[in-house]
This record gives structure tokens, sequence and C-alpha cells, in this order.
């Protein structure tokens, strides 16, 4: 979703609202979106960190009406001491409620943050991950275990990748033949062997179905794999380099 078909399904939702309230509420979704621009985010993040438009509108207009609410409600005027009024300085009950009861401020519902990012003192920070030193007594140890092992863990996971490929191309190669021979077992048809042909045929449409139903499936296990490996040697670089910290920055 686009930040234009975003804003036309919130305005559609607000439709009740004032037209300056849904002025201040764009200008201010607006401000929040170049913002986050300049932090280096794209406008399908930006949107999607938003919310949902339908939910956005419901949240503001549930505010709205209870400020509404509550405005239209009278309140009561604040009980006077004796000291007040014995030194005169009670005030009128409209007064008082107009000072002790301030009108609450409208709320815009926050968007919701995939990244790491948090609020302190009215400011917002921004969290960032800082790699730990780099822990040689440990490196030590896992090429020492390598080493001594002949680096069996290495040659493992090498020989399953070329394993992976090789039924991969086995597979083409099989869905590729496949093909071919029911092109090629076409002109015995032709030639009146009817019953060969149609044998030949089937066995070649068999062979290529199960080739390609072999070549997606080993396809798919190379994808886990190495997202499996990916975590693997991260768990092993963290263990190498130690703790991560996590720091926080403060916008200028």
């Amino acid at each position: 979703m686009t930040k234009y078909e975003w804003e036309s399904e919130l305005k559609k939702n607000l439709h009740r609202l004032p037209a300056d309230e849904i002025q201040r509420i764009f200008e201010y979704y607006d401000e929040l979106f170049a913002d986050k621009i300049e932090r280096g985010y794209n406008e399908c993040e930006i949107v999607s960190q938003f919310g949902n438009p339908v939910d956005v509108a419901d949240k503001i207009l549930s505010d709205y009406d209870g400020e509404t609410t509550r405005e239209a409600e009278p309140v009561p005027p604040p009980a006077l001491s004796r000291r007040e009024i014995k030194r005169g300085k009670a005030e009128t009950a409209d007064d008082a409620a107009s000072d002790r009861a301030p009108e609450p401020a409208r709320i815009i519902p926050e968007p919701q943050t995939y990244g790491m990012e948090r609020k302190e003192d009215g400011k917002r920070k921004k969290a960032g991950r800082r790699q730990g030193a780099l822990n040689w007594g440990r490196v030590a140890v896992f090429l020492t275990v390598n080493f001594f092992t002949g680096f069996t863990f290495f040659i493992i996971l090498l020989s399953i990748w070329i394993v992976l490929f090789a039924v991969v191309a086995a597979g083409a190669a099989c869905a590729v033949g496949g093909v071919a021979g029911t092109v090629i077992s076409l002109f015995p048809v032709f030639r009146g062997f009817m019953g060969a042909g149609a044998a030949q045929i089937g066995m070649c449409v068999a062979l290529c179905g199960a080739g390609i139903i072999m070549t997606a499936a080993c396809v798919k296990f190379i994808k886990l794999f190495g997202i499996a490996n990916g975590k693997l040697f991260g768990a092993i670089g963290r263990w190498m380099t130690g703790k991560t910290e996590v720091y926080y920055e403060q916008d200028a």
C-alpha cells in the first residue's frame, strides 16, 4: 500500500470529523512520514508501521468522541477551603473549573514501530547493536578443534551442498529427458505403432513428472538448509565475538 492509498483510506473513515481536525491529523502524519524518510525507511515500511488505516481511524474517532463527551459533561466546582474564603481569594466556579480542569489533549495514535526505538523525556532514541570484541581464545579453540578433526565440520557441510546441487541437476535432466522422449515417441505413433508409442510416451511423461517433483523438493530443501547454515555460522560468530551490546542513539 502506498502513502496515497493509506491516506485516502484514512480520510474516507474520518469523514465525520471537522475539516480542520482532519487537516491537523494529516499534517501530523506528513511530518512523521518525512521524519522516517530521513531515517532511511522506504514508503512501504513507513506505511506498514502506521498500521491499518481503518484501525487508526477507529482509534482517532474513539478518542475524539470520548473527548467530546467529557467536554459536554458539566464540571463540578471545586470545594473551597475556609482559609481561601477568609483570605478573600475564592474564585468563581467557572474560573476554578477552567484553571483546575484543563482541556484534555487530543491523542493521535502513535504508529506501530517494528524497529528498536524508544522514547525518553519526549525524545526519540534509536537502538542498534554493537558487536563485541573478538575473543581470540575462542577463535583459537574453534580452529584447533577443526584442525585435529580434519575440518570434518566443513567437509560435511560442503558434501551436503554438493549432493543437493547434484540432485537438482539430476531432476532437471530427468525433466528435460522426459520432454525430449515424449516428442521422439510421437514418431512411432505416426508410423502406426500405437501400442509401443503410447507406452513409451507414458514412461517419458512419468519421467518428466518425477524430475520436476524431485527438482522442486530439492530446491525447497536447499533454501531451508541455507537458512540453517546462516543461523549456525551466526551463532558461531556471536560465540567467538562475545555478547552484542544494545545501545541507543538520540536523534539530533
